[in-house]
């Protein structure tokens, strides 16, 4: 996961599937190693 401090935006790389996905500051942002479960990257 990278944050771009500038842009208010997270990048997720999924290895596994070999994808990559962007999230705004504040989403719940999912988390591979458990379903359902997300963390939330905020101030």
């Amino acid at each position: 996961m990278s944050y771009n401090v500038f842009k208010d935006r997270i990048t997720v790389y999924h290895f596994a599937g070999d994808t990559i996905e962007k999230y705004s500051f504040g989403d719940e942002v999912p988390v591979g190693i458990h379903e359902g479960f997300a963390v939330r990257a905020s101030e």
